[in-house]
């Protein structure tokens, strides 16, 4: 399947404003002009490796699944109609975004063939040592200036960033599932994690108008030292009364800046 050209992300400013609907919407092609020409690697089919593909699909980014499965293509088709089928009755998507919901992915066996892609997602399961074998791997096949981002929410970023050799370009990004619901993505750095790098991710996530916000949710939920904006902010922002009921975010500009920026 072709692909767009390739270019590493540039560094953006936050926009003036950010999405203020809680759940995504496919029906608008801002967000998939906006995606047009990049290329995510997903690493790992599973449960939400899947999720996160098809999400990004449907944006209009050009997705590489990698994963040693073979029936990873068959899997994916079947799950893109089980996830987005309810979906086509509740007016998020429509009847061509069920059918080529898979449209712009590719499924591939060998990590090395994530090595052109701008940003790479890890969503293999929860163990230490295979996720710093695959990210040491990684860095060993994809470009300087490429991403590498992990979906862990077990592990500490540092405990896999400690391992590798470009640090700096590593860091937590979390979607929640149903990611094709929802807006938010949580962003967790390691002590090594570049501003840069947190710079350029915010930016991708925001032309996706997906809602950037700084993580851990778990720590900052459960932290006696958490200040009263941060646990409202977390709230407001990232939390919703019903899967399917979308809700106007309280996040702004400032919200956003504050989140994702060095505190």
């Amino acid at each position: 399947m072709p692909h767009g050209e390739t270019s590493p992300a540039a560094a953006q400013p936050f926009g003036e404003q950010v999405a203020e609907s809680g759940a995504c919407s496919y029906t608008e092609s801002n967000a998939q002009r906006a995606a047009g020409g990049c290329k995510v690697a997903v690493v790992g089919a599973g449960f939400l490796g899947k999720c996160i593909a098809i999400d990004l699909s449907l944006l209009g980014v050009h997705v590489v699944v990698c994963d040693t499965n073979p029936q990873t293509g068959d899997a994916l088709s079947s799950y893109a109609y089980e996830l987005l089928h309810p979906l086509l009755y509740l007016g998020y998507v429509t009847k061509s975004m069920l059918t080529q919901a898979c449209g712009n992915i590719t499924v591939v066996s060998d990590v090395a063939q994530c090595a052109d892609a701008a940003i790479v997602i890890e969503a293999i399961p929860e163990n230490l040592e295979a996720k710093v074998k695959l990210f040491k791997t990684l860095e060993q096949h994809c470009s300087a200036s490429t991403i590498l981002a992990t979906n862990t929410i077990e592990l500490p970023i540092d405990s896999i960033q400690m391992h590798l050799q470009h640090p700096d370009r590593f860091l937590g990004v979390r979607f929640f599932y149903p990611c094709v619901l929802m807006s938010p993505v949580e962003l967790t750095v390691g002590t090594s994690t570049s501003q840069g790098t947190v710079d350029r991710i915010v930016a991708f996530l925001q032309r996706l108008e997906k809602l950037p916000h700084r993580g851990p949710t778990k720590r900052v939920l459960t932290s006696q030292e958490a200040s009263a904006f941060q646990f409202d902010t977390a709230v407001r922002g990232c939390f919703y009364h019903g899967l399917l009921e979308p809700k106007r975010s309280a996040i702004t500009k400032a919200h956003c800046s504050y989140w994702c920026k060095y505190y």
